[in-house]
């Protein structure tokens, strides 16, 4: 099981449709006439926040600071690219600061009338994925990336996993994720563990989003095989190896080896044209688990 684009879009909302974000990397050297372009602070402000942070990120606080000034000023396009400057570094693309976020991502808000044509449900789950990855190690002791997204999974996916209640409130035609009220508490370790370690078939929920598929129906990009990115960040989605989480029966799949890692321009057409990269000859599940005879061994 992983997490796919299909709950991207329904536990979020995220558009999934668009192309990918794009930025480059900023050397320390440039960042600071960026901050003067598009959030209009002096350079000299620009650098001493840098210096703070030591490399090209800014405060999360300090981008408040300066998104109610700019209001104050009525500097309208400033303020948009500081709130959602804001709004990646604390949510979307957060890392395990909690406290910043890079300037890079600055530029894809250059001009504010494109970036709401952006996949950001396919560059979010990318960012998840490059965490995942990092947090699979033993000694990791933070997650990053969207941690709601992640959360969320887990419980329509898990329904005895954590600790959690459902809003009264909720309908259907908001993000599935907005279901749940989490209480703050600690879970520890060895329990999970041995949770994990007893479910079975019987214990989870493969296709929870049937409901909610009036409100976000299921598209066929969902099927997309083939790398997402994020900038120069690249990621495998591949739901051939999941495929009982579409209703589908468990087929082998190849090899994650055998793909080759073609460049960003290949990716881009690739996505842009993701009918032509869609899993086919499907067979509907018999039952929620459903796997062919060999799957197991």
């Amino acid at each position: 099981m992983t997490i796919t684009l299909d709950d991207v879009s329904s536990l979020l909302h995220l558009p999934i449709l668009g192309q990918f974000p794009t930025y480059v990397p900023l050397e320390y050297n440039g960042v600071a006439t960026i901050l003067t372009e598009l959030l209009g602070v002096e350079e000299a402000r620009g650098k001493a926040e840098m210096r703070q942070c030591r490399g090209v990120h800014v405060r999360l606080s300090w981008l408040r600071d300066i998104y109610a000034e700019c209001c104050a000023q009525e500097a309208w396009e400033c303020a948009a690219r500081a709130y959602l400057l804001h709004v990646v570094g604390c949510i979307i693309f957060a890392d395990k600061s909690a406290t910043s976020v890079s300037v890079s991502y600055l530029l894809l808000f250059n001009n504010l009338r494109m970036c709401g044509g952006y996949a950001w449900g396919a560059a979010a789950l990318t960012h998840v994925y490059e965490q995942l990855k990092d947090a699979s190690y033993f000694n990791t002791k933070q997650l990053g990336s969207y941690v709601t997204l992640v959360q969320a999974w887990i419980y329509e996916h898990f329904s005895g996993m954590g600790r959690r209640d459902i809003n009264p409130s909720y309908d259907e035609a908001h993000p599935r994720a907005a279901r749940y009220i989490v209480a703050h508490q600690i879970c520890a370790v060895g329990d999970v563990r041995v949770q994990l370690d007893g479910l079975t078939h019987d214990d989870v929920i493969w296709t929870p989003y049937e409901d909610h598929r009036l409100s976000r129906s299921f598209e066929t990009i969902y099927l997309f095989s083939g790398h997402l990115r994020l900038g120069n960040l690249l990621q495998r989605h591949m739901p051939e190896r999941v495929l009982r989480q579409f209703g589908y029966e468990q087929s082998i799949p190849p090899s994650p080896m055998s793909t080759e890692s073609p460049d960003a321009h290949v990716i881009d057409q690739r996505w842009l044209q993701f009918d032509h990269y869609l899993v086919t000859g499907l067979t509907a599940a018999s039952s929620p688990s459903a796997c062919v005879p060999e799957y197991m061994s």
